[in-house]
């Protein structure tokens, strides 16, 4: 809890008062040094397994740590392959395409040729990235399996990164590790705020209710709205312990919401027919079956993403036929296909 008002303060204090420069720590460095701290952890922690990384690999594999391949076709099994594969695939193209926050540093790129590679490149980076996070845990588990009595003072799995930096590791070495690991979560928190607000900004305040007025006029609003949304961040954030592991809490959350606001953009991109009610209301029917899913059966989240996606496009499309088309010259070039 101290740690979320620590992290919300600061951030209001860089971003609300510096504006976006003064918030603008560099994402690229933070993420680099983190990275390197992550290495070094994998480093050390395997280092002093007993027996190396054989041992590791045995000490995993005995505890069920290394099921890569559950071909299961239960969907109560929650990372057999399937739902992690049509899943999975859900939860990683919907950031590319309805985030926020992902699509502002897609649209600072200087042409659609440099956004196509970024978005390669990123899907390039995160296998290795990936696979090192999961090597780095593996070595984790092995070490404090063989050294039990070192996660005394361990308050939660999540920490257990940090935990190993700051007891493990000598005094400047953790701090340096733990300042990237604050460094990049700033990073992550400026972006998410700076996209709420310059939606409930520019979508809503400029469009809606206030349009017309001064520049001037519309980033004081901006500022209000960063310290906003930066308290109501905050103060969801002293809950987010009552979620259970962080990790399995996104994805969660994001399964839920990534279907429906996928939908949405592929029923923009494949036909001309689409129209903004029927979008809505095939997301609103894509929500109420994502609900219906989560409440009534003990499927794996991974397979609600795939749930939204079909439900939204089919309801979304047969709603459309109830409305108005769009002019052909409002949709011209937004369709796959177009000339």
């Amino acid at each position: 809890m101290n740690a979320s008002c620590s992290y919300g303060l600061l951030h209001h204090f860089l971003y609300g008062a510096g504006g976006h420069e003064g918030g603008d720590l560099d994402g690229r460095d933070s993420v680099l040094r983190s990275l390197g701290g992550v290495l070094l952890i994998f480093y050390t922690a395997l280092h002093h397994v007993s027996g190396g990384a054989a041992a590791a690999y045995r000490t995993a594999l005995e505890a069920g740590r290394l099921r890569l391949f559950n071909f299961s076709t239960d969907p109560r099994e929650l990372t057999s392959f399937w739902a992690c594969i049509i899943g999975g695939s859900i939860l990683c193209v919907a950031p590319l395409t309805t985030d926020q926050a992902v699509l502002q540093r897609l649209f600072t790129t200087k042409s659609a040729a440099d956004c196509r590679q970024s978005v390669i490149l990123q899907s390039i980076l995160v296998v290795p990235i990936t696979l090192l996070l999961s090597l780095t845990g593996v070595a984790l588990f092995a070490y404090y399996h063989d050294n039990p009595g070192r996660l005394a003072g361990l308050n939660a799995d999540d920490a257990i990164m940090p935990f190993f930096a700051v007891r493990e590791l000598s005094a400047g070495v953790s701090g340096l590790i733990i300042a990237s690991i604050s460094a990049a979560s700033m990073s992550v928190m400026s972006a998410g705020i700076n996209s709420l607000t310059t939606a409930t900004t520019v979508d809503f305040y400029q469009r809606v209710f206030h349009p017309g007025r001064s520049p001037e006029h519309y980033a004081r609003v901006g500022r209000i709205g960063t310290l906003a949304w930066g308290l109501v961040v905050t103060l969801l954030a002293l809950f987010a312990g009552r979620l259970g592991e962080l990790a399995l809490a996104y994805n969660r959350v994001s399964s839920v919401v990534s279907g429906p606001l996928l939908g949405i953009f592929l029923l923009g991109i494949l036909t001309r027919r689409a129209t903004a009610p029927g979008s809505i209301l095939g997301a609103v029917a894509g929500m109420a079956a994502v609900g219906l899913a989560s409440l009534r059966t003990e499927w794996s989240f991974f397979y609600f993403g795939p749930i939204g996606v079909l439900t939204t496009i089919t309801a979304g499309y047969l709603a459309s036929l109830l409305t108005r088309p769009p002019k052909p010259e409002k949709v011209h070039g937004l369709v796959l296909g177009d000339p």
